[in-house]
């Protein structure tokens, strides 16, 4: 898929973009802050006595967990998983082909994997990054890209040489698809949100709300410039939800990650500085957890999840690009910095995108060595 920005000729080279730019000065962080979940998160259970951290940047010595029992397998085909979920069909796995198209990959029992590709709800590129359960259906969350092409220097005259060409982002609308049998998927774009560029990266739900959580985008489309977040009562019709600061907070950021606890609501978001946690009592009222800004500081966020009450996410330092993963049991005020026992999904060839938990356990997908990985404990859904 296209780069909103990028720009070609007809030998194939290619001028840097402004996201390449971004890129290269800030490495993984800036993919987040394109609303591009960063690729590193956590597997395994976490160990619910953990000591408190005296401070996240000093880097205490990390307790280690120990795991249940691994449910290791590798996706079917290529591409990126970037979501994962469990619903009443069973394990759904959402993320992009190798082409970057939007993919599915669903598992109803222990014998295998099923890829199924997600409709193209209006004309573009679209693309897929979260995925929830919602009673008898499964919700995902996106974009899709619709662009423009013009000429930006004449044809030689040359055969086969064509003329260099720049795409640029028309528009981004906010995407949300449904399915309710892990194969069949309805999908549209959302209207109502008043920026140009919009996208949604991450989704939960509890029994009476369904949130989704992104960002809107500069005027090029390129980068994050504010975070943004939708609530739903049937994950079809949506509306804005209040976010606290936003202006301040979200200076080249975008909301990364969202679960839900049952009493209460926590999401991840990255800018420039760092990553910062936000809380929620009912959904629709988001406020960023004051210390965090502080503890994570010149970290990326990306995947959260609740066990027993702990608030889980996981982590990027920009300094070594080393995964840092936290647990907290006081609502998000204080974090430990935890080990977690891995097996495929760790090392310099693993990246990890998406973490859930269900069934008491934690469950991560991401790749190894390329290839898409599901790796976790003992799952639910139909067998």
């Amino acid at each position: 898929m296209r780069r909103a920005d990028e720009e070609r000729s007809g030998d194939d080279s290619k001028l840097l973009s402004r996201r390449d730019m971004l890129i290269k000065t800030y490495g993984v962080g800036a993919t987040l802050i394109f609303g591009q979940r960063l690729t590193s998160v956590v597997t395994a259970a976490t160990n619910d006595t953990a000591t408190p951290a005296e401070n996240a940047r000093s880097e205490p010595q990390p307790q280690r967990t120990q795991s249940g029992e691994a449910d290791v397998q590798r996706l079917p085909g290529g591409g990126q998983p970037r979501s994962v979920c469990a619903g009443h069909a069973g394990v759904l796995v959402v993320g992009a082909t190798e082409a970057g198209e939007p993919i599915s990959w669903h598992r109803r029992s222990a014998v295998g994997w099923e890829e199924c590709h997600l409709s193209q709800p209006a004309p573009g590129a679209p693309e897929v990054w979260g995925v929830a359960a919602r009673r008898d259906r499964y919700v995902a969350v996106g974009s899709t890209l619709q662009q423009e092409s013009r000429p930006i220097a004449r044809d030689s005259g040359v055969p086969g040489e064509d003329a260099q060409r720049t795409f640029t982002a028309r528009r981004r609308m906010p995407t949300v698809w449904w399915t309710r049998d892990c194969i069949t998927w309805s999908g549209q774009t959302l209207g109502g949100v008043p920026d140009t560029h919009a996208q949604l990266i991450a989704v939960a739900s509890d029994d009476e709300l369904v949130v989704a959580a992104g960002s809107v985008l500069d005027a090029d489309g390129v980068q994050g410039a504010a975070g943004l977040m939708l609530a739903s009562n049937d994950g079809e019709r949506w509306e804005p939800a209040a976010i606290a600061r936003r202006d301040e907070v979200f200076a080249e950021g975008s909301f990364t990650g969202i679960t839900a606890t049952g009493d209460s609501w926590f999401a991840t978001s990255t800018n420039m500085d760092g990553g910062i946690v936000w809380t929620s009592v009912d959904g629709r009222h988001w406020a960023p957890i004051p210390s965090s800004m502080d503890t994570f500081r010149g970290i990326t966020l990306q995947g959260v999840g609740v066990r027993r009450r702990r608030v889980l996410i996981a982590g990027t330092a920009l300094t070594d690009l080393e995964p840092r993963y936290y647990s907290s049991g006081d609502g998000g005020h204080s974090w430990d910095l935890v080990r977690l026992d891995l097996r495929m999904l760790t090392g310099a060839n693993a990246a990890v995108s998406d973490l859930a938990v269900w069934s008491d356990k934690v469950v991560v997908v991401g790749t190894s060595n390329g290839a898409p990985v599901f790796e976790g404990g003992a799952v639910g859904g139909s067998n």
